[in-house]
């Protein structure tokens, strides 16, 4: 049962490190994402925007859970 037991607690360790890695990244990636939307304009043209949104979903699927904020209260 013990070693049941550490198992399972080593591979929840592995779980935590594997998720806040990808957390980390995606972070990364959604902050040049925000810049860059910054950067074309997609605050006055929403248009630009959903298709530099939609060039980046098409090289990373998993991205598509996540969401991005202008630092306005506009939503794209």
């Amino acid at each position: 049962m013990e070693d049941a037991e550490n198992q399972l607690k080593y591979v929840n360790r592995m779980l935590a490190q594997g998720s806040r890695n990808t957390l980390s990244a995606h972070e990364l990636v959604l902050r040049g994402l925000g810049e860059e939307l910054l950067y074309v304009g997609a605050d006055t043209d929403p248009e630009r925007g959903r298709r530099l949104i939609e060039r980046m979903l098409k090289i990373d699927t998993g991205m598509a859970g996540f969401g991005c904020r202008a630092r306005t209260d506009n939503w794209f």
